[in-house]
């Protein structure tokens, strides 16, 4: 099977001297910036195709690390699509939003949201900045309604800047086994 990577067909053709690739070479490379200078300064940030893993023990801060991701890509027009196969939509919901008020300027605590304590009306007032404000999509995928395959994520992932899988030691086969 052939393999077309970055616009460069990389099998049947001796590719260890092979310089076609230099015809695309100088062309800008479309990435997310991550929010962090240093692993921006030393990655350039993700691009398309690439695969990067976040790993640390539990509560470390994996999914608020993923979360900050997503915010940033947001902030930046991205189409952002998260596979939370741990925490509900609403869950994921109430992280992003906590994100995007404090860099709107907008005075919330997580704890009010994830406790259902803060005011709906105020709540009203944030999505809406957010609306008018905030130039990207975000898309959860609802694990509700069974598991996520690699698969699920394979046909769904066209068309998004940034994927984003917490986590993916969860992930299943077809079977229903762990990927």
């Amino acid at each position: 099977r052939c393999a077309d990577v970055t616009g460069v067909q990389t099998c049947g053709l001796p590719i260890l001297w092979d310089e076609s690739f230099l015809d695309i070479y100088e062309k800008d490379v479309d990435r997310v910036e991550v929010p962090w200078k240093t692993l921006q300064q030393e990655t350039g940030g993700p691009a398309a195709g690439d695969f990067w893993i976040l790993a640390a023990r539990p509560g470390q801060g994996k999914s608020w690390t993923l979360a900050s991701m997503a915010r940033k890509a947001l902030l930046d027009g991205k189409k952002v699509i998260v596979y939370s196969l741990e925490m509900p939509v609403i869950q994921v919901l109430a992280r992003i939003h906590t994100m995007l008020a404090m860099e709107l300027g907008i005075s919330l605590k997580h704890s009010d949201l994830h406790g259902r304590s803060y005011d709906p009306m105020s709540y009203r007032k944030l999505l809406k900045t957010i609306r008018e404000r905030i130039p990207g999509e975000l898309y959860v995928v609802d694990t509700s309604k069974g598991s996520v395959t690699t698969a699920t994520v394979a046909s769904t992932i066209e068309g998004h800047d940034l994927a984003l899988v917490d986590y993916a030691g969860l992930l299943s086969t077809g079977s229903g086994t762990r990927a």
